[in-house]
């Protein structure tokens, strides 16, 4: 099956799978391509992780609904001119904004529903300063002032400067939760906490 690549540990509430009779045996891969039969698979607010799988990119007409997990990205091959249909056609409406924004507003922006509307009454709007919205697909931002001074403060105390991998320490412009060994959890984006540091060498 294509979400190999996607923990579904953490599944809260899955509204459902809706998978075409033949799906999972076989995938008739000509029914699943036809524009005509739109797929539609809702994974909201269950605090998955990974990687959203490539594979999903064939698929001509879904409706793919991955907010309010954990994802840091939408894979750019969800957001061509090929996947116009998405979303019941927002991606192809936003073509001249940022389609993926039809599927999930980005790291650190967020909106009502969690993605973009093309009509121009949902817009993915970018968090203040001191919020973070560390995950693709976020309702709100949540104020992370204290855990980010914690975290400056340990990475000048421990010489980060000088660590194997600092990938995006210190960068205002990156989430805590992708900084190199930071770990969080939460069962939604309200409530994700930092869980470990693992420090590199």
């Amino acid at each position: 099956m294509f979400v190999e690549n996607v923990l579904l540990t953490n599944l809260y509430s899955i509204v459902s799978f809706l998978f075409p009779k033949s799906f999972l045996s076989g995938l008739d891969s000509d029914y699943i391509a036809s524009s005509d039969n739109e797929i539609i698979i809702h994974l909201a607010n269950n605090a998955l992780t990974g990687t959203l799988p490539g594979g999903l990119s064939s698929i001509a007409n879904l409706y793919l609904d991955i907010t309010g997990n954990q994802f840091t990205e939408v894979p750019s091959a969800y957001c061509t001119e090929a996947q116009s249909s998405w979303m019941n056609g927002k991606v192809g409406e936003l073509k001249g904004h940022d389609p993926c924004k039809a599927i999930g507003c980005p790291v650190n922006t967020f909106s009502v529903t969690g993605r973009m509307h093309s009509d121009g009454d949902e817009e993915c709007t970018a968090c203040d300063s001191s919020e973070v919205a560390p995950f693709v697909g976020s309702f709100t931002c949540i104020h992370t002032a204290k855990e980010i001074t914690a975290l400056k403060a340990l990475y000048r105390a421990t010489n980060g400067d000088s660590w194997e991998d600092s990938e995006n320490w210190m960068d205002n412009t990156k989430p805590i939760c992708s900084w190199f060994g930071v770990e969080c959890a939460g069962d939604s984006l309200e409530n994700t906490t930092v869980t470990a540091i693992n420090l590199p060498a």
